[in-house]
């Protein structure tokens, strides 16, 4: 039985919201029985006015949320006399993905009068020709519950702040989605009617949402990961090549590990100056002494050491930085010495739960950070800062085409991925502002001088350059806004600033195909800017 007693709305849920001036109303959710339903309406829209009356943000009298979509909706069309099946008209805009800016479109939909449901014995349906609420169907949890939780859910993964605006793991939740797959075919088989059907073709758009788009990439795409591949397998092989050398040159000085060392025993000042070969010792085995970080090692029983802050092993680190940096950005912190036994010993408390040891303190001379798979080896010692590793002399960034000063937002942020596939650092960073608009309290401040922080750049860089080489086959520009005017004040000698929002889409493998994901590794967001028609440069200070 269905009872058409209740208000008239339009059966969507809204929400009021601005973008760089526009007042619309967002389109959170289009209820199953909304008279929206399969007229081309989407959640997600942007609703600029509803039968010619332009959306408001506020109003004194409350006016904002009489508003299509809003709470007090019925409120408006009982005062305008409105009944089941009454036409309205939405003018709406959606982004046009992939492409550039918007579209806008007129669609005709009913607002509908509230409709209560029930079955022959007067109990509680969910819908036309649905369960009851409270039924179970040998399911865990009732169908009331169930359909809520859903509803919750799903509204919060589609439109412009859901899934894929922030750092959500979206084949986590495509995971999580599938397994109510079964429950919705026994819906549908056991319940077929309208209110079935709305629920499965909504968990089916939210499937296929949550499946992201799908890309083809072609194989030239990603010959630049056999390029780097070859580069990876000639500097291990330098770095192998180059410590068996050293070893072989300094084999008549190395000695095994003295063991455990006592005050009572006397010094090790006969075995200073020799050498120790130390196998490699991964970060979860360093220990940190009295404030001072170590490598450690705990051989025949004693205990070895180099502090991390000497100058030999910053060296070591930051040649395994540049290596990470242009090399493998996957290279392994386990690392491998030959050290120089010191005349003085050095007492240390190796965890908290132990007392404290007389150990055996070296300078390291050379320095094997990696595995098998991937190696770096630097010759350590002298006065300069900085060493090379083994064969760095070789690695070069692959050549790309110059970015020409009138290059869109999308062919910029194509470069920029051009740039990280080649290893080539500097046009990457080029291609990012040296200037900056600040946000605070809704004002927009210029600050003409602020350059991508250096300490971000590195750690960016090399993020970047490992999910370029594993696990994001493709970058693809999915979206450009139009650009906007954020010129803070008119004075003299103020450059005109546009911005531009850009949104990505980053392409990995999924069961033989190529397809879109979101999580907390990537970013899809980013904004760019440019300063009295010159060139757009990046002003979104983050890796990929």
């Amino acid at each position: 039985m269905t009872t058409d007693a209740g208000p008239v709305r339009c059966g969507l849920r809204t929400s009021i919201r601005t973008m760089d001036g526009v007042i619309y109303l967002h389109v959170d959710w289009i209820d199953w029985d909304s008279g929206f339903r399969d007229t081309g309406l989407k959640v997600g829209d942007h609703i600029l006015s509803v039968d010619g009356v332009a959306v408001i943000e506020t109003a004194e009298d409350g006016a904002h949320n009489r508003q299509v979509g809003r709470d007090q909706e019925a409120t408006d069309w009982q005062a305008k006399g409105a009944a089941d099946g009454q036409p309205v008209k939405l003018s709406i805009r959606r982004r046009r993905i992939p492409g550039v800016g918007w579209e806008k479109l007129d669609i005709d939909g009913k607002a509908r009068a509230e409709r209560s449901y029930t079955s022959p014995d007067g109990r509680r349906l969910i819908g036309d020709a649905g369960p009851e609420r409270l039924a179970k169907d040998d399911f865990a949890d009732s169908w009331a519950s169930w359909i809520e939780r859903r509803m919750y859910i799903w509204e919060r993964q589609v439109g412009d702040d859901g899934i894929w605006s922030g750092s959500a793991d979206t084949r986590m939740a495509l995971k999580e989605h599938l397994a109510d797959e079964a429950r919705v075919k026994f819906l549908e088989q056991r319940y077929p009617g309208p209110f079935s059907r709305a629920v499965a073709s909504d968990w089916k758009a939210i499937r296929d949402l949550l499946a992201g788009r799908s890309y083809t990439v072609d194989p030239e795409e990603l010959r630049f990961r056999e390029e780097e591949d070859k580069i990876v397998e000639q500097a291990t092989a330098a770095a192998k090549a180059a410590w068996a050398d050293f070893c072989e040159r300094h084999k008549a000085d190395i000695i095994e590990p003295p063991g455990p060392l006592s005050i009572v025993n006397g010094g090790i000042e006969h075995l200073a100056g020799k050498l120790l070969l130390l196998p490699p010792s991964a970060p979860d085995n360093w220990i940190t002494d009295v404030g001072v970080p170590f490598v450690a090692w705990n051989l025949n029983k004693g205990w070895v050491v180099t502090p991390l802050q000497s100058p030999n092993f910053d060296r070591a680190w930051r040649a395994q930085m540049r290596y990470r940096h242009n090399v493998a950005p996957g290279l392994n912190d386990a690392v491998s010495i030959i050290g120089r036994i010191l005349p003085e010993m050095r007492m240390i408390r190796p965890n908290d739960d132990a007392g404290a040891v007389i150990s055996v303190e070296v300078e390291p001379i050379a320095a094997m950070f990696g595995d098998d798979e991937i190696a770096m080896f630097a010759e350590l010692g002298g006065d300069d800062p900085e060493v090379s590793f083994a064969g760095e002399s070789d690695i070069r960034a692959l050549p790309i085409p110059a970015v020409a000063d009138d290059a869109t937002p999308a062919q910029v942020m194509e470069a920029l991925f051009d740039a990280l596939h080649a290893r080539d650092d500097k046009t990457w960073l080029s291609l990012f502002a040296d200037w900056q608009v600040l946000v605070e309290d809704g004002w927009h401040f210029y600050n003409p001088y602020d350059p991508y922080p250096e300490m971000r750049r590195e750690p960016d860089w090399v993020a970047s350059r490992r999910l370029a080489l594993d696990k994001v086959a493709a970058l693809r520009v999915a979206w450009v806004d139009d650009p906007v005017d954020i010129t803070p004040h008119q004075f003299p000698g103020m450059p005109k600033i546009e911005r531009v929002q850009v949104e990505i889409d980053h392409a990995a493998e999924f069961d033989g195909e190529y397809r879109s994901f979101n999580s907390t590794e990537v970013n899809r967001q980013w904004r760019l800017g440019r300063l009295s028609g010159g060139p757009w440069r990046v002003i979104s200070f983050q890796g990929i």
